[in-house]
């Protein structure tokens, strides 16, 4: 007796129901990325389909994730195009166009497709989690220096006196962002 899931009617659907869009949330060891790797070879190896790899989007939560994608669907398309699926050959021929990543990745590449409508300067880097933090310091410090520079003497003794110093004042900017509370840093300053 074999055993079949009960929601083996969704399974299949997700493959298959190529005309919807799908999302697909489950725990670890069910069976995601087979279905997923199933969704994406059907999808550009249907017959008389137009479907091209550079129109994929296929997005995960960590690198890790993404890469078991990418590996599994590029092997499954090379298992198709050796057994002669010509379909299969094309679409492993624009396998590099598809954007089978992260989320970090997909809004990186939307982000900088678009940086003026989303009001990036023209070039700009995503920072790892360690240079962020770097970053974040740095703009503390000046943010801080900035504003103990427009401080008069009375506003400053005040300050001091209710324990407020340029340390603790750091500290405090360093976690409203931490906490994702923190406005532009120029809005502060200005308003």
């Amino acid at each position: 007796m074999n055993f079949v899931p009960a929601d083996q009617a969704a399974r299949e659907a997700a493959k298959n129901s190529l005309a919807e869009t799908t999302f697909i949330a489950a725990g670890a060891g069910t069976g995601k990325t087979t279905t997923i790797v199933s969704r994406i070879v059907n999808a550009v190896c249907e017959p008389g389909g137009e479907f091209l790899m550079q129109k994929l989007v296929a997005i995960t939560f960590t690198e890790r994730a993404a890469a078991e994608l990418r590996s599994r669907v590029r092997r499954e398309l090379e298992r198709r195009s050796v057994a002669g699926d010509a379909l299969a050959k094309t679409a492993l021929s624009q396998f590099e166009s598809a954007q089978i990543g992260t989320i970090h990745a997909f809004a990186k590449r939307i982000l900088s497709s678009f940086p003026i409508e989303a009001g990036l300067p023209l070039t700009f880097e995503v920072q790892d989690q360690a240079s962020s933090k770097l970053t974040v310091r740095e703009s503390a410090s000046r943010f801080v220096d900035a504003f103990f520079a427009t401080l008069n003497e009375s506003d400053f003794d005040l300050l001091h006196e209710s324990g407020v110093g340029p340390a603790k004042l750091r500290e405090f900017f360093i976690e409203l962002n931490d906490k994702r509370l923190l406005v532009n840093e120029q809005d502060v300053l200005s308003g």
